[in-house]
């Protein structure tokens, strides 16, 4: 088994389940355990690993109970809402869904964890299986350090086992940070100890931001940067004016980017006027700039013409375009028409167009007619149809008949087009199957292209099956468009079922583009998927270099199977050799 998580998104799962647990599930300190499991080459797991402070790990959890306490699901009808879940987001779970888990997995009992990661890797697709191992096996840390650490330590993926690793030890750091500090000082340096050192330091960090600020700075470690800012961000929630204090006397110019880049929007949150005083103290650098870009949504939040007023006094560039941009939107959502005044008197320019967007898709959301009549007094070009694209699909997802019937008013150009753009687009987000059948009905050309694109996007997140049967229907370039659009939002969410799809297709230009676009997006990140189809490029140049782009990828978490792979491949044997670093014969 795989995860097939980008290693920033793991992480961030990874502090995520762990805090919940440690929060919210276990907070008294464990009974100390000892038996002792071998994390890696010399190095001990948490049951045996000392510790300064003379504390010890956790201890393992009590035999399982055939019950469960009152009010608490069965281990069955937690596995049946897990199959529940469809995987809508683009690593495998949407935001809902990930919520929708830690609720799921409140009602499971430590002593079940076991039985359910099998249950997980036989069940539910792999696309799933990454982010609910993280989240298991931090559930199952608060019960059972030794025993999650050893199911840890045993995965076949090197790419499961560090990140699962670091999981366990970062709930572990929550429980005794003085024991996980000592033990992950013993592990020797490379990726494994950088990966479980930025859960220890996170862990601390919630509790102690100086003491894992002081261990970060220690132990350094490729991931150091990250260190910086998730402590910061800590210290910043507990006390504003020492977290700005220490980040002052930083020497490293990263660290203090990435300091004040955590300091600014708490600051900005709390207190506005003295954040912007604060912000405008600065030095002229990257550190500034970091600062103003992660202020601005707070302080425009806070005090959107305070906010505007402040931006004036900035230097056109990328951090005064980020403020304008977030105080046109918070603007917005209190007083558009104070937001469309202000805008409109703005320098002509990139900051100026991006908020009269930004202002156009607030106001669009309150009334939609008093947009689309408003775009009608605009000169004609980039700028109407942007206000007529948001009208027509905040328009349609309120009164679709009355949407449909103002097309016939607008005179064919582009305007047109933009109206049926966001028409199709607002019906798509609640009945995609009416959106198709309204698209059916429109003229073959470049709108009813686009427009099909749209419906098609939208509608695999929720009906795969569907939205792919109907992307068959097209032809020419409609059908390449269409085929792509569902490769696009259906290849991350499942990969299997989409390959299966893909390989049944007849083989034309459509596609062969499809399939370009399937390894694109998954050589990374289900390189064995990617694989699977990889050798129906038509093209031998393109296939060759996919087919090496894939095994790059796949060597990093499972070498074996990717040097196997690699050997039953069209590649050229010379280039095979090249690429397993063995020369010529």
């Amino acid at each position: 088994m795989k995860i097939g998580l980008a290693p920033s998104v793991i992480l961030a799962v990874c502090t995520a389940a762990g805090g919940y647990w440690l929060g919210q599930r276990h907070p008294a300190t464990q009974t100390p355990a000892t038996a002792s499991v071998t994390v890696a080459d010399g190095t001990r797991s948490p049951a045996s690993a000392g510790s300064s402070s003379g504390q010890t790990s956790p201890a393992t959890a009590t035999e399982a109970s055939e019950t469960h306490p009152l009010g608490r699901r069965s281990l069955a009808e937690v596995q049946e809402r897990l199959l529940a879940l469809k995987g809508g987001g683009a690593f495998g779970l949407s935001r809902r869904e990930e919520r929708q888990v830690l609720r799921i997995l409140a009602d499971l009992d430590g002593s079940d964890v076991p039985e359910m990661l099998e249950f997980i890797q036989k069940q539910l697709p792999k696309s799933l299986r990454g982010g609910l191992l993280i989240q298991l096996l931090s559930h199952w840390a608060e019960t059972d350090v030794r025993g999650a650490m050893a199911y840890a330590k045993a995965l076949p993926s090197s790419e499961d086992r560090y990140y699962s690793i670091a999981s366990v030890a970062g709930v572990w750091a929550g429980q005794d940070a003085a024991a996980a500090t000592d033990w992950v000082k013993q592990l020797p340096k490379g990726r494994l100890r950088d990966q479980v050192l930025g859960d220890v330091v996170d862990a601390i960090a919630a509790k102690d931001p100086g003491a894992a600020l002081e261990l970060a700075e220690k132990l350094g470690g490729s991931q150091r940067s990250q260190h910086f800012y998730s402590i910061f961000s800590a210290w910043a929630d507990m006390d504003l004016a020492a977290a700005a204090a220490r980040a002052a006397g930083l020497n490293s110019r990263e660290a203090l980017a990435l300091a004040y880049e955590a300091i600014s929007p708490a600051w900005a949150q709390s207190d506005p006027q003295a954040a912007m005083e604060w912000l405008k103290s600065l030095p002229e650098g990257d550190g500034k700039r970091k600062a103003l870009f992660m202020a601005s949504g707070p302080l425009a939040a806070a005090d959107p013409k305070l906010a505007a007023e402040f931006a004036n006094t900035l230097p056109r560039g990328q951090a005064h375009a980020e403020i304008v941009m977030k105080v046109a939107l918070h603007w917005a959502e209190a007083d558009a028409a104070a937001a469309l005044a202000w805008a409109e008197k703005l320098p002509e320019g990139t900051a100026r167009q991006d908020a009269l967007n930004a202002v156009c898709s607030r106001w669009a959301e309150q009334d939609p007619q008093a947009v689309m009549a408003y775009a009608q007094t605009l000169p004609q070009g980039d700028q109407q149809n942007s206000f007529i694209e948001h009208s027509a699909g905040e328009w349609a997802q309120r009164d679709p008949a009355a949407a449909q019937a103002m097309i016939q008013k607008l005179p064919e150009g582009a305007s047109k087009d933009s109206f049926v753009q966001g028409l199709v687009s607002g019906m798509a987000q609640h009945d995609p199957a009416s959106a198709a059948s309204y698209v059916a009905t429109l003229p073959e050309g470049k709108a009813q292209n686009s427009a099909a694109a749209s419906v098609i996007g939208q509608w695999t997140s929720t009906d795969p099956a569907a939205a792919s049967q109907w992307a068959t229907g097209f032809k020419g370039e409609a059908r390449e468009q269409a085929l792509n659009a569902v490769i696009q939002g259906w290849a991350d969410n499942d990969p299997e079922a989409s390959a299966r799809w893909l390989s049944a297709l007849p083989n034309d230009g459509a596609k062969q583009t499809a399939i370009n676009t399937y390894v694109g997006q998954l050589a990374h990140q289900f390189p064995d998927y990617a694989a699977t189809v990889v050798g129906g490029i038509s093209d031998e140049s393109q296939r060759h270099e996919s087919i090496s782009m894939i095994f790059r990828a796949w060597k990093r978490s499972d070498p074996g199977a990717a040097e196997q792979w690699i050997n039953t491949t069209s590649l050229p044997k010379e280039q095979i050799r090249g690429l397993l670093g063995k020369g010529k014969d």
